[in-house]
């Protein structure tokens, strides 16, 4: 073996565009395995984690062998990272059995909690033999099961690229999850004096929300949804409350310089922190409408550092020894 080949199973191509510059790394995409819309059709539903917690499918064994005559390079050491919504015991049995030499590698890009909501059998023991490494963004699941951190990375869309249509004070996109409340009354109390751009995406019929609110019954496409991030003075991040570490808007607005109001309580050890340009909130009443109307465009110097291409280099430093 003289050099060596990493092979990503990654959801979409949104987060990761720049892996495609790279001749040593090769993307498979859970959306477009094969080229016929019936074949992923099929393939997408024998590998469905929610499907599989129900029911586990029968007929997996299937692709198999055509999913990993796509991805093994013979004469070469094989690295095989793997993003969590690939996850299937069965295919890494396989695996295994096949290709005794490779290395599997988990990124996980939530917490286990949320993991465990959609694969109610999840085991971390079970994890943890089947891979050879695991890499988490989320600092409490380091801690606590001994995983290895790595930051929430994804790929820099050029903004040339991304259309230039509404622009706003204050940006936020999102799901209604748990914090609805806070959603409105920050909307509520930005909206006099601030050109508010709020979209929530939800199927939930609701009247709860103020009529600015944009509520849309469908997912957002990435590029779109930072479309609106990037034509805005202000990105609002409003987490949940289990988040412990920085999240994809922290990263996005240090992407793209923007200014970043959040209730992410460890924002101040984020290594781009700037209190100029990013603040700290608990509730409405904590945020100050003129850091959001201030004009001064952030520089944080982001040279690439959050590239998955950096993450490649990362792994394979510590395969290679």
């Amino acid at each position: 073996m003289n050099n060596t080949k990493i092979t990503f199973f990654l959801l979409i191509e949104s987060f990761f565009c720049d892996l495609g510059n790279d001749p040593e790394i090769k993307v498979i995409y859970k959306n477009k395995v094969y080229r016929s819309r019936i074949f992923n059709f099929f393939f997408q539903l024998c590998f469905s984690l929610r499907v599989n917690s129900l029911f586990p499918m029968p007929l997996k064994r299937f692709w198999f062998k055509s999913l990993f005559k796509k991805a093994y390079h013979p004469n070469s050491k094989n690295i095989f990272i793997f993003y969590e919504w690939w996850y299937d015991s069965d295919l890494l049995r396989w695996l295994k059995r096949k290709h005794k030499d490779i290395v599997t590698v988990l990124y996980l890009d939530d917490t286990i909690t949320q993991f465990k909501e959609t694969v109610g059998s999840l085991s971390v023991d079970r994890l943890k033999e089947e891979f050879d490494y695991i890499f988490s963004y989320n600092v409490e699941d380091v801690e606590k099961y001994g995983f290895r951190y790595t930051s929430a990375f994804f790929s820099k869309y050029k903004e040339d690229e991304l259309a230039k249509d509404k622009k706003s004070d204050i940006c936020f996109v999102g799901k209604v999850k748990d914090r609805g409340d806070l959603i409105a009354k920050i909307y509520n109390k930005l909206s006099g004096s601030c050109d508010c751009n709020f979209i929530i995406c939800s199927s939930e019929k609701t009247n709860r929300f103020p009529d600015g609110i944009t509520i849309i019954n469908k997912t957002m496409p990435y590029t779109e949804y930072l479309s609106n991030e990037i034509n805005s003075n202000c990105i609002l991040e409003i987490l949940k409350e289990d988040t412990a570490s920085p999240t994809f808007r922290c990263w996005e607005a240090v992407y793209y310089n923007k200014k970043l109001l959040t209730n992410w309580k460890g924002i101040r050890s984020f290594a781009y922190y700037n209190p100029g340009f990013m603040r700290y909130f608990e509730n409405e009443n904590d945020i100050d409408v003129s850091f959001i109307l201030d004009k001064t465009k952030p520089d944080y110097g982001y040279k690439d550092e959050n590239s998955p291409l950096s993450f490649v280099d990362n792994v394979k430093k510590l395969v290679e020894g």
